[in-house]
């Protein structure tokens, strides 16, 4: 039968609604959360120990949350859910982290420009060059997606660091 107008159109829409729907997370959470932001930023030292923390721990994580899901138990299915919605959630904060770091790195070249534009732009940079087609799907995605992940783990143990370090008087 073929591909008809119709499925490329959803091919193309569903593209479309990625790009801006992670657009909207990187650019929203800093918004939304600044402080929580400002901990994932700071988290983000750099892509190679992230690489390393998000692919170690993503690949445990995701094979829990599968092996849970296959699960036949409800309650048990609830609880993978859940243990990738977390996911999901770290991965939006790391890159948020990710996406205000490199808007750091933009104003540096504009001073003059608005820390929401550079932020933007960051976002957009960040979300079409993992939408170029092969180095983008197969090479720069999945290692933004593992950076962002171990950036989104950094930021809730630097917070914990935080919280330790001002109890103690540091």
């Amino acid at each position: 039968m073929g591909i008809t107008i119709g499925d490329a159109l959803v091919s193309v829409s569903v593209i479309f609604s990625l790009i801006a729907s992670a657009w909207a997370i990187m650019v929203g959470i800093p918004l939304a959360f600044p402080q929580v932001a400002e901990r994932a930023q700071a988290a983000y030292e750099g892509p190679r120990p992230r690489l390393v923390i998000g692919a170690l721990l993503g690949a445990v994580w995701v094979f829990l949350s599968v092996v849970v899901l296959s699960l036949p138990n409800p309650a048990t299915k609830l609880l993978a859910w859940l243990m990738l919605g977390y996911a999901v959630w770290l991965v939006s904060l790391g890159a948020s982290g990710v996406a205000s770091s490199l808007a750091c790195a933009i104003r540096q070249h504009d001073p003059g420009m608005l820390s929401y534009a550079a932020r933007s732009r960051a976002a957009l940079v960040l979300c079409f060059a993992s939408m170029l087609p092969i180095l983008g799907w197969f090479v720069f995605g999945p290692i933004l997606l593992l950076v962002c992940f171990g950036a989104g783990i950094a930021s809730t143990s630097y917070r914990r660091a935080l919280a330790r370090g001002a109890l103690q008087g540091e």
